[in-house]
């Protein structure tokens, strides 16, 4: 699960990122939580950083309970 709070300063980057979730087949559950169930974790942490994202985005890795 991918959660974010990038500043409407960064849109660039915002949109930037959503279009990396989409290219990965993430789920957006919300405005800026998104899910997947394959593991991305290393392709996200790089992006994240090559973007500069680091204060704004948090991952989370998750189960369905419900």
């Amino acid at each position: 699960m991918v959660i974010f709070d990038i500043p409407e300063d960064s849109a660039d980057l915002r949109r930037k990122f959503r279009l990396l979730l989409c290219q990965l087949q993430f789920s957006q559950i919300q405005q800026s939580v998104w899910m997947s169930n394959e593991d991305h974790n290393e392709i996200l942490v790089e992006s994240i950083n090559d973007l500069g994202l680091q204060n704004w985005v948090q991952i989370y890795e998750s189960a369905r309970i419900f």
